[in-house]
């Protein structure tokens, strides 16, 4: 069982907190203040610490930097607790040896998971580096062996032919040990890096998602509401719109990069999404760079997601494009059926015989040495100048395509340009499609609506948009007050639609407490970022529907409507 120390002055949040952990299963210990949890750390070790930093005596920051200036615990993960938000206070927590942040009020479900995480992560690094110095001794051991060798080689040269055979191998040995020490430390400093991506990649898809609803609804607020269908700004409001779609996919990419989501995959056809991407990046290919499409087959149906499979061209193109910026070239972009045999399947790594797609991107660019070649799926490995690429790029390809039970290939040599295949399974279920008409006019009525968000501009946008719809809207940025504003009179409303994070209170515990009022109430609950907890948390307790952000027009006048409709 883990040991958590809680160090906060407040006696309530200690129980609030020690109550909530000890549920989940840890052993928790509370200090009421900075000396307190530093005598208690160093008299038995704690496997991590939740801190909280205005106390009196001593704040959290320098019980941080004390424990972490100790050897004997400066390796305990501390998490600050606290209901500081200004960023130059999370740095300075950071900065003085923290490994998380968590702003106060908090939600159950981040604290627990953040808990768990960085209690998984704690025991990996513990794992990391015991190896490590096993190793470090194994190569000290052969280090004295190598000496002794040397020695007695020296003394006895002409006597000792066959020790100085053994002396080669034992040298063989050390740098076999020494390229694996590398590996892991390689391991541990990628580890770390995940570390970071996904501690940040939650709270910026939130965000990222709400600045997208608002470029994304009033472009088409704006084309729907002024502009007519020949106008020459229509073009450039589409291209806005497409651009919010790209950024949202990428996203949800981070999110299943950094921290290894699963995706609800679908039967979809990929033609139509490379026809899409080519387009998009035909509009911004420099002159001496041409772009050639060839695609074959009628069906060309896989189990997939549309954002996978536009991530994987993105990157690749991208990746072919950058090969070629300094001469030109071509960029070729294919597609085309073919079923793999007993004796063509042993090309790839565990794919089964049968039918399959193979889009294959290839260039006329510069090539890559082998040694390039045999590391260019690994994460954070890129020959780029710093600043123009992560690494990571070729890594979520890869990892797409092999999550997708596909397999990737890649043939280049120096001066004669690259050629990635990309080999998907095929399946016979038809493709979902949806036919999305510009001037089609959304779905309408006459019903009241609540509309909850702490945005100012979302909550603006969706007021205008509904009303345009024929919706009486009532709309506020505090959620406390929408209930407020509901219990007074609660058959006014025919249904709430609510963000989820919002200060005060959550849009899902606003549905329940409208649900206690009007136990039939429908609500509709949008977020920025979404996890699985949160999708079946949202089914428990009544939600009618789960609309993700950036909240497209129609999407959510189709929504409303199949709500309200039944």
């Amino acid at each position: 069982m883990n040991t958590i120390i809680i160090v906060d002055d407040k006696l309530e949040n200690l129980r609030v907190l020690s109550e909530m952990l000890e549920s989940d299963g840890y052993n928790i210990r509370g200090a009421p203040d900075g000396p307190t949890a530093l005598t208690m750390s160093n008299a038995d070790l704690p496997d991590l610490i939740l801190l909280d930093i205005r106390m009196p005596d001593m704040n959290g920051y320098e019980v941080c930097r004390r424990l972490k200036a100790d050897e004997k615990t400066k390796a305990i993960p501390i998490i600050f607790i606290s209901a500081l938000s200004q960023s130059s206070d999370k740095i300075r927590a950071f900065n003085s040896g923290g490994v998380d942040y968590i702003t106060k009020p908090f939600q159950v479900e981040e604290v627990l998971a953040r808990v768990k995480t960085h209690l998984s992560l704690r025991d990996m690094n513990t794992r990391l580096r015991h190896e490590i110095t096993q190793r470090q001794k194994a190569e000290e051991a052969l280090q004295k062996v190598n000496e002794e060798l040397e020695m007695r080689v020296h003394q006895r040269t002409a006597m000792f032919t066959e020790a100085n055979e053994e002396l080669k191998s034992e040298i063989v040995l050390r740098k076999q040990a020494e390229m694996s020490l590398r590996e892991s430390e390689s391991q541990l400093r990628s580890v770390q890096k995940l570390e970071s991506v996904g501690t940040l990649a939650g709270g910026i898809a939130h965000d990222f998602n709400n600045i997208l609803s608002v470029i994304s609804g009033y472009a088409e607020f704006t084309k729907v509401g002024q502009l007519s269908e020949n106008h020459p700004a229509l073009d450039s409001m589409n291209q806005i719109k497409k651009a919010v779609r790209r950024a949202a996919a990428l996203v949800r990419q981070i999110m299943t990069f950094s921290r290894q989501r699963g995706s609800a995959l679908m039967a979809i056809n990929i033609h139509p999404i490379v026809k899409e991407t080519t387009k998009f990046l035909k509009a911004s290919l420099p002159p001496a760079i041409e772009i050639r499409q060839n695609l074959q087959g009628n069906s060309d149906t896989i189990m997939g997601d549309p954002g996978f499979i536009q991530q994987i061209l993105m990157n690749l193109c991208t990746n072919a494009l950058h090969a070629m910026k300094t001469d030109g070239g071509i960029l070729a972009v294919s597609t085309k059926n073919i079923r793999l045999n007993d004796q063509s399947v042993t090309a790839y790594q565990n794919l089964k015989t049968g039918p399959y797609i193979k889009l294959t991107v290839s260039d006329t660019g510069k090539g890559m040495t082998g040694l390039i070649k045999e590391r260019i799926f690994d994460p954070y490995f890129t020959t780029k100048k710093v600043g123009e690429g992560t690494g990571l790029g070729l890594s979520v390809v890869h990892g797409i395509v092999k999550s997708l039970n596909g397999d990737i290939t890649v043939e280049s040599e120096p001066e004669k340009g690259n050629m990635f295949c990309v080999v998907l399974p095929k399946i016979k279920k038809d493709a979902k499609t949806e036919i999305k008409k510009e001037f089609e006019q959304p779905p309408g009525g006459q019903e009241t609506i609540l509309v909850v968000d702490d945005e100012e501009l979302i909550k603006e946008l969706l007021h205008q948009n509904l009303e345009t719809l024929g919706y009486t809207v009532f709309a506020h940025n505090d959620a406390l007050a929408a209930l407020k504003s509901f219990r007074q009179n609660p058959d006014q409303y025919d249904l709430i639609i609510t963000d989820l994070r919002m200060p005060g209170m959550n849009g899902d515990k606003l549905a329940i407490e409208a649900m206690k009022i009007r136990p039939a109430m429908p609500v509709i609950l949008c977020t920025g970022f979404s996890e699985l907890t949160d999708e079946k948390r949202a089914k428990e307790i009544g939600i009618k529907e789960l609309v993700m952000k950036p909240i497209i027009r129609n999407q959510i006048a189709r929504t409303i409507r199949h709500v309200l409709d039944g």
